[in-house]
């Protein structure tokens, strides 16, 4: 048997190790929050079918179109500089993250879907502060009365509470989500 040896150098090993730790630390999070504390205060009862009920088409447009100031027919900033940017059409693991915040307004982050045993593991920014009623929408498209791959109620978010907006917290701007399965008692496979 061959054994790889990985040296680390004193200046390099820091923030590499801190970032595994911060990731063991938010895994052993989840495992201590109670089931249902997922912010939306219905005790656990929050599914799919009312997240697609309540994030209808034009509840996720208007939120992504509110306070955006972008128009999308009109060229980027990136085009304009260097003429090579092109829309993206997306791909079923990134999705809009939808929710209702603190302000009592709805809001939207990006969130990726994360290999997982369960199916059922997001990524998104921690500074998103992800609310109440929150879906995911994997390949979301603006305006269609369906999805390509459903909506999907989120269970519960885990943020590292050390997360800052301002010094060493602010490495930490990551949180973890699960997702409750869909209708048909299917997990998000996308």
């Amino acid at each position: 048997m061959v054994g790889v040896l990985v040296r680390f150098s004193r200046w390099s090993r820091g923030p590499w190790v801190r970032a595994v730790l911060a990731g063991l630390y938010v895994v052993a999070l989840a495992a201590a929050v109670p089931h249902g504390a997922g912010g939306h205060g219905r005790d656990g009862d929050w599914s799919s079918e009312e997240a697609q009920r309540f994030w209808g088409p034009s509840r996720m447009s208007a939120s992504t179109t509110a306070g955006d100031g972008e128009d999308d027919d009109a060229e980027s900033p990136a085009q304009r500089m260097t003429g090579s940017a092109r829309h993206f059409d997306g791909v079923p693991s990134v999705g809009v993250l939808f929710y209702v915040g603190e302000d009592m307004k709805d809001h939207h982050c990006t969130a990726s879907v994360v290999h997982s045993p369960k199916g059922n593991l997001l990524i998104t920014a921690g500074h998103c502060s992800v609310g109440e009623d929150a879906a995911f929408v994997p390949d979301y498209q603006r305006g269609k009365d369906t999805q390509p791959y459903g909506v999907w109620a989120v269970d519960r978010t885990f943020v590292d509470p050390r997360r800052e907006d301002y010094g060493d917290g602010s490495d930490l701007d990551f949180a973890f989500a699960t997702v409750k399965p869909d209708g048909r008692g299917g997990r998000s496979s996308a």
